[in-house]
């Protein structure tokens, strides 16, 4: 059994547009670009799981459904015809929905730890992915669109594991 791996993909920073026309608000996905890039000079003798891109539906269990088409009609510059507002994200989430490929693939890589450690040949992991615990079902605020601990905390429950306390 492998006792450790990482996942620290570039995947877990991809944007739908180039990052550099993206209006960022302070310590948003910039600053977790870069965490992530030092995060993989450091940690070069681990295992490395591989790339895995989660369903934009894989977050349905901590998000509703409208919040989500909500957030790629903002990404894609267009609006709803389900609801006729956007998100009501926090101002520091502005630009974080051009993020979802990175949510993807963060969850992505919290779901593939989670399948290595059901099979038994994965102790733990380190996964990369940006921030979500401030994330709610749905509105995004302090830097957290989208809450992908969350999301894999209900994947690994359906998965047997158990809550700990």
């Amino acid at each position: 059994m492998t006792k450790f791996a990482v996942y620290l993909h570039p995947h877990t920073c991809y944007t739908s547009k180039p990052s550099h026309t993206i209006s960022w608000t302070g310590y948003s996905f910039p600053y977790y670009s870069q965490v992530r890039l030092e995060l993989a000079k450091i940690l070069t003798n681990y295992p490395i799981l591989p790339v895995r891109k989660a369903h934009l539906a894989d977050y349905l269990q901590v998000h509703t459904n409208i919040y989500l088409k909500n957030l790629i009609l903002k990404a894609l510059n267009k609006h709803s015809d389900i609801d006729n507002s956007l998100p009501k994200n926090g101002g520091e989430c502005e630009g974080l929905e051009y993020c979802l490929p990175s949510y993807l693939y963060g969850l992505g890589g919290l779901l593939e730890a989670i399948d290595n450690m059901k099979k038994g040949v994965l102790e733990r992991a380190y996964c990369f992915t940006l921030p979500g615990h401030h994330a709610h079902r749905d509105w995004g605020h302090g830097y957290c669109l989208l809450n992908p601990l969350a999301a894999a905390a209900k994947y690994a429950q359906t998965q047997g594991f158990q809550k700990m306390y």
